[in-house]
């Protein structure tokens, strides 16, 4: 099992989800810690390639800063 982190600056950008995915299926990791999404909900969705099978769950702690 691999785990990695990323300060990605914002998930609100186009392509930005689809972006993290591919590197994380590039380099094999299974579980990524993201920081700086910028989301401030608290969020549990699934996410996924339009080409791949797999889905992933991104799940979002927010917070009032947007950090």
């Amino acid at each position: 099992m691999k785990i990695a982190t990323w300060n990605v600056r914002s998930l609100k950008q186009d392509g930005k989800i689809e972006k993290i995915l591919q590197e994380m299926e590039r380099l094999e990791v299974d579980i990524v810690g993201i920081s700086e999404t910028y989301y401030k909900e608290d969020l549990t969705i699934k996410i996924g390639l339009p080409d791949k099978k797999e889905d992933y769950t991104l799940i979002n702690s927010g917070s009032d800063d947007n950090r």
